[in-house]
């Protein structure tokens, strides 16, 4: 005779009640993903393969490994990670400096522009003082008046386009990254070492001259610390 068990109370009730779900993590945004894969090489100074990028981008910056190699490529192409391939072996860095280079080159933009745009309303300044000055001794008041007028139009334009200027440039933000050169030059030289081993280990490895690595990283003759 075939006996049945009994349920217990528990089990009943855990049976009938409806399962959680599970809290799900915020996907990342691309642009997010670009900016913590670049942290990974920031932070370490130091040079990955594909594979040690799949293992500890999901760890540390919770970028899921489907989208590693996707983001990486992204970024190589880009500009802001350096490939190189050898014995086989694809090789990925990054250097901390760059985003202070791109910084500066930002600011002499900006600066330009805000010169041109300064430089404008100066000429419209002096043009209309002279118009205001001849039409103190012309006849022709009609006409120095419209040009009066359309004076001011154009100079409120370019004060305008001034401020809107000034506001992109972010002065706070430009300081902040200009004081950080101390710190930037640290990482730089941390990276000139580490260039230096990675030349030394390469040619003992697999037995290249210096010159031929230069030319293969594309690394410059006068490469040396930044004081």
């Amino acid at each position: 005779m075939e006996m049945k068990l009994p349920l217990r109370e528990s089990s009943i009730k855990n049976i009938n009640e409806p399962r959680k779900k599970m809290s799900k993590r915020k996907a990342l945004s691309a642009e997010e993903k670009s900016v913590k894969m670049l942290e990974i090489f920031h932070e370490s100074s130091s040079v990955f393969q594909l594979k040690e990028l799949e293992r500890i981008a999901p760890k540390e910056k919770h970028i899921v490994v489907q989208s590693v190699k996707s983001t990486l490529e992204e970024l190589v192409n880009n500009g802001q990670v350096h490939s190189e391939k050898i014995a086989g072996s694809i090789y990925y860095w990054s250097f901390p400096s760059e985003n202070f280079n791109t910084i500066k080159n930002q600011l002499k933009e900006k600066e330009a522009i805000l010169s041109k745009l300064l430089n404008k309303i100066e000429i419209a300044t002096e043009q209309l003082q002279s118009s205001t000055n001849a039409l103190e001794n012309s006849a022709d008041t009609d006409t120095l008046q419209t040009k009066i007028a359309t004076l001011k139009k154009d100079k409120i334009e370019l004060e305008k386009l001034c401020a809107a200027a000034i506001a992109d440039y972010d002065h706070n933000d430009i300081t902040q990254k200009a004081n950080s050169h101390k710190a930037l030059s640290e990482a730089v030289n941390r990276w000139t070492d580490n260039i230096f081993n990675v030349k030394m280990w390469c040619k003992r490895k697999f037995d290249k001259q210096g010159s031929e690595l230069d030319k293969a990283f594309g690394i410059p003759e006068d490469l040396d610390y930044m004081s």
